[in-house]
């Protein structure tokens, strides 16, 4: 009497793709990461620039853009580390990820525009840090525009640029086991 035993397991290694930066995506999240932080910037100059009134569209506006620094690098630390390929819903998490964001660098970009419009005459109202404010967030909606443009194509599984996807690695594990036994009378 024999009997076989195969078994097969197909599992996706995670590691470092540090390589993942210097794709067309990784480079739109670093350009998204750095306006983020420019915006955070300029808004914090107004917000705490020692003028007693309160400016809650600009607290808005660096909420906003510390969001958006969290959640992107939060992507990307998910693309290098190959976390990606574990999660096999990622492309609509991000797809879902990137409208929440659009809608939330749209209503900060008009936001931005109407304080700076309020307050452009007013003496010590830090107008160059607000004027330096709208134009860092029209940037970054407009990056976060074309960058959800290429995710939601590769949601919709027509990719225009390769991403970590098709870089990843697997290792394949057979195991075969065969007992026989020998029966005696």
């Amino acid at each position: 009497m024999a009997g076989e035993t195969v078994t097969a397991r197909t599992t996706t290694a995670v590691g470092c793709y540090p390589q993942y930066l210097a794709t067309v995506p990784g480079i739109f999240k670093i350009v998204e990461v750095v306006l983020s932080i420019l915006v955070i910037i300029c808004a914090a100059v107004v917000v705490n620039s020692g003028v007693s009134h309160y400016f809650p569209g600009l607290t808005f506006v660096e909420f906003v853009g510390i969001f958006s620094l969290v959640f992107v690098t939060v992507i990307i630390i998910f693309y290098m580390t190959l976390l990606v390929n574990k999660v096999p819903i990622w492309l609509l998490l991000e797809f879902i990820a990137f409208v929440i964001l659009l809608l939330f660098w749209l209503a900060a970009f008009i936001t931005a525009a109407v304080e700076a419009s309020k307050y452009a005459n007013w003496r010590n109202s830090q107008y160059a840090a607000r004027v330096a404010t709208i134009v860092f967030a029209s940037l970054a909606l407009v990056v976060f525009i074309v960058d959800f443009f290429f995710v939601a194509r590769a949601w919709r599984g027509r990719p225009i640029f390769t991403t970590i996807s098709t870089h990843h690695s697997s290792t394949t594990t057979t195991t075969t086991t065969t007992v026989t036994s020998e029966t005696k009378y």
